[in-house]
C-alpha cells in the first residue's frame, strides 16, 4: 500500500454504532464509549441516543410498513426500491447535524438492530469506517416495563439475530449486559483491542461518569424463556467470552431460518395481543401528512385478553413441530444430497482411472510406433547392404571382368575414326 492510501485509511472517521437487543443495555454502552471520548449526538439531550436519528428509524421503518416493535425481517427490498436514495441523502444530512465533523462518534439505537446495512452503506458514503457493538440483554421484557413480555422477547431475538447476521464482514464485539454493569474497564480495553482504537480519554479518568451511567440502568436482566433467545443469547454471550466460533454461525442460521418462517405465520396473532405497543401495519398506514413519520393522534389499542396469548402459546408450539418436521425433511434431503455426492465421487474416480488408462494405452501405442520405425530404418539399412554386396559379388565374377576387359581392349585398338577432309 503506498503512502497516499495510507494517509487516505488514517483520515477516514470512525463510527462506533451500537446495537442490541434493549435500550437500557443500548445505552449504557453509548454513555461508556461518551464517556471515553466519542462524540455523542447534538439532539440526545443528556442521552447518548439520538432523539432524531431514532425518529427518522420510525419513518423509514413506515416507509417499508414495518414498525421499530415488529419482530420479522426488514424488507431488504426497499433498499433497492425507489425511495431509498432519498432517505440516504436525509441520513447523511442528519450524520452531519448530529455529528457535525466528529472524527470519532457513535451512533446509537435499538433499531439500528434491523437496519444494519442501511446504515453502513450510509456510513461509507461518508467516508466513515463503521466498528459495531452488540450489547447482549437476555430479557428485553425486564427492563422494557412491557406487560407483553413474548413480543419483546421476539423484537429482541430479531433485533441480535439480524445484528449478528449483518455484521459478519466488519470489525465487531459482542458484550453482555452484565460484562457491562460489572467489568466496564474490561470492555472498554477490548472494544480497543478489536477496533484497533485509542480512546481520547483514559479509562481511569472515565470512572466517575461511567459510574453515574450505569447506576441508571439497572441490574441485568434475567434468563430468557423463549428457546431461540435462549440459545442465541447463550452463542452470544460466550463468544463475548471467548471470542467468535465459526462452528456456531450454523446454529445462529438455524434459528434464523426457522424464526424467519415462523414469524411470518403468528405475526398477526402476536401483534393482537400487543399491549400499549405500536403496530407496524398502524405505523405504515398512519398519516404521514408532515412527510416525517406516521400520525401522533394514532392511538395504542388496549390489551386483549389472555385467549389471545394462549393462542400464541399453541401457535408457537405448532411452529415448532413444523419445524421439527421441516429438519427431518432437511435431514433426508442432506442425506440424500450426501449420497448423491458419494455417487459423483465415484463416477469422477472412474472417469480419472479411464483417463489413466487411456493414457497408457496410448503411450504403449506410441512406443510401438516408434518400435516398428526403429525396425523399418533397420530394414532399409539392410536392404541396401545387401544390394552393395550383390554388385561386388557381380563385379567379382571372371565372366564379368572378361567382358568388362574385352571392352576396354577393343577401345584401346580401335583405329582413329578418318577425317572428312582427308
Amino acid at each position: 500500500m503506498g503512502t497516499s492510501n495510507r494517509k487516505q485509511v488514517q483520515s477516514l472517521r470512525t463510527c462506533v454504532v451500537d446495537v442490541g437487543a434493549t435500550d437500557p443495555a443500548t445505552e449504557a454502552m453509548a454513555g461508556l464509549l461518551g464517556a471515553l471520548g466519542c462524540e455523542l449526538p447534538s439532539s440526545g439531550a443528556g442521552s447518548a441516543q439520538s432523539r432524531r436519528i431514532a425518529e427518522f428509524n420510525d419513518e423509514l421503518f413506515a416507509s417499508a410498513g414495518t414498525a421499530a416493535d415488529d419482530f420479522t425481517s426488514f424488507h431488504r427490498d426497499w433498499l433497492k426500491s425507489p425511495v431509498a436514495p432519498e432517505f440516504s441523502d436525509r441520513a447523511l444530512a442528519l450524520l452531519e447535524e448530529e455529528f457535525g465533523n466528529a472524527p470519532l462518534f457513535v451512533l446509537s439505537d435499538t433499531r439500528m438492530g434491523r437496519l444494519i446495512p442501511f446504515w453502513t452503506a450510509v456510513l461509507e458514503r461518508s467516508g466513515t469506517a463503521a466498528k459495531i457493538v452488540v450489547v447482549i440483554a437476555a430479557d428485553s421484557a425486564a427492563n422494557s416495563g412491557s406487560a407483553n413480555k413474548p413480543l419483546n422477547q421476539l423484537v429482541s431475538l430479531r433485533q441480535l439475530l439480524d445484528s449478528e447476521y449483518d455484521t459478519r464482514a466488519l470489525p465487531r464485539l459482542f458484550v453482555t449486559h452484565d460484562q457491562l454493569v460489572r467489568q466496564w474497564d474490561k470492555v472498554a480495553g477490548k472494544a480497543s483491542q478489536a477496533f484497533q482504537l485509542l480512546w481520547p480519554r483514559s479509562i481511569d479518568s472515565a470512572e466517575f461518569e461511567v459510574a453515574a451511567v450505569l447506576a441508571s440502568t439497572g441490574p441485568a436482566s434475567a434468563t430468557p424463556g423463549t428457546p431461540w433467545l435462549g440459545e442465541t443469547v447463550e452463542i452470544l454471550s460466550r463468544w463475548s467470552a471467548k471470542g467468535e466460533a465459526e462452528t456456531d454461525r450454523a446454529a445462529l442460521d438455524r434459528i434464523r431460518s426457522e424464526f424467519d418462517t415462523a414469524s411470518k405465520a403468528f405475526a398477526r396473532v402476536i401483534h393482537a395481543a400487543a399491549a400499549g405497543t405500536s403496530s407496524p401495519r398502524r405505523l405504515a398506514t398512519g398519516s404521514r401528512g408532515n412527510g416525517r413519520g406516521p400520525s401522533s393522534d394514532v392511538r395504542p389499542r388496549q390489551p386483549t385478553g389472555s385467549n389471545d396469548v394462549e393462542s400464541l402459546k399453541a401457535l408457537l408450539q405448532e411452529q415448532r413441530r413444523n419445524a421439527t418436521l421441516l429438519n427431518a425433511d432437511l435431514q433426508q434431503q442432506i442425506e440424500a444430497r450426501e449420497a448423491l455426492e458419494a455417487q459423483l465421487i465415484e463416477a469422477q474416480a472412474e472417469i480419472a482411472a479411464n483417463r489413466a488408462r487411456r493414457k497408457e494405452m496410448a503411450r504403449v501405442i506410441n512406443n510401438r510406433e516408434a518400435k516398428i520405425s526403429r525396425l523399418n530404418e533397420e530394414v532399409t539399412a539392410r536392404y541396401e547392404d545387401l544390394a552393395k554386396l550383390q554388385r561386388q559379388m557381380v563385379r567379382s565374377n571372371p565372366l564379368w571382368m572378361a567382358k568388362a576387359a574385352a571392352k576396354r581392349i577393343n577401345r584401346a585398338v580401335r583405329p582413329p575414326a578418318k577425317s572428312p577432309n582427308c
